[in-house]
């Protein structure tokens, strides 16, 4: 399988550029998914000085086969929090299936910082990189 790896500071980067446009957009929460979303959301909340962050702990992945969506705990949607105006968060836009999940619950934006367009059923509202690869991430 080929792969991609992507660095630390690519990262880096990459997450001051999307901060510079998203700045615009006013966001005033996040939704991170968990685990690949957190570590550029994290990132992305100090630049946008967003205090209001959600974690939703979803897997739909064990190594690199796709296996059936499933959510660990109480999802943030199913509380009284107001999120207002958010932003959900990920790594990667893979087969979008999560995706997809997540935003027949909460109709917001979605940013990744990589779309993987060869098996797509969901298209991020924004991305950074469109790949036909596996990415290997530095956090992983």
């Amino acid at each position: 399988m080929k792969q991609r790896h992507y660095s630390w500071q690519e990262l880096f980067i990459d997450i001051k550029e999307i901060s510079n446009i998203l700045r615009k957009c006013k966001f005033h929460s996040l939704i991170l998914v968990s685990r690949g979303g957190l570590i550029p959301g994290g990132l992305l909340a100090r630049y946008l000085d967003i205090c209001h962050i959600e974690v939703i702990c979803i897997k739909s992945y064990s190594k690199h086969n796709r296996k059936e969506i499933k959510v660990f705990g109480r999802p943030f949607w199913e509380d009284t929090t107001i999120l207002l105006n958010p932003l959900i968060v990920d790594d990667i836009c893979d087969s979008g299936e999560t995706l997809k999940y997540i935003t027949s619950f909460v109709k917001a934006p979605v940013f990744t910082l990589f779309y993987k367009v060869t098996q797509g059923v969901f298209t991020p509202t924004y991305y950074l990189h469109k790949t036909t690869k596996w990415v290997q991430f530095p956090w992983e």
